[in-house]
């Protein structure tokens, strides 16, 4: 997820993705909600499971098929 880290223009603005494919046999769709400056993401895969990382979370990984995580904060966040 956000291989280039979450946009500037996006940070502290709520938004939703459906159905990207990730893989031959994959989807997810995801939605980020702000708690500050610190970005929580709600996700669904469809199809094959897949192992998720993000740069925008150092650290982070699931291979949950759906979840939730908060996400390490991010300086210049709208509030």
């Amino acid at each position: 997820l956000f291989p280039r880290g979450i946009p500037m223009g996006w940070r502290g603005v709520d938004f939703e993705v459906r159905r990207v494919p990730i893989g031959p046999a994959t989807t997810i769709s995801f939605a980020v909600r702000w708690h500050g400056t610190r970005p929580a993401v709600l996700w669904e895969l469809d199809g094959e499971p897949v192992a998720l990382r993000s740069p925008a979370s150092p650290g982070w990984t699931s291979t949950a098929t759906a979840g939730d995580a908060l996400f390490a904060e991010h300086e210049h966040a709208r509030v």
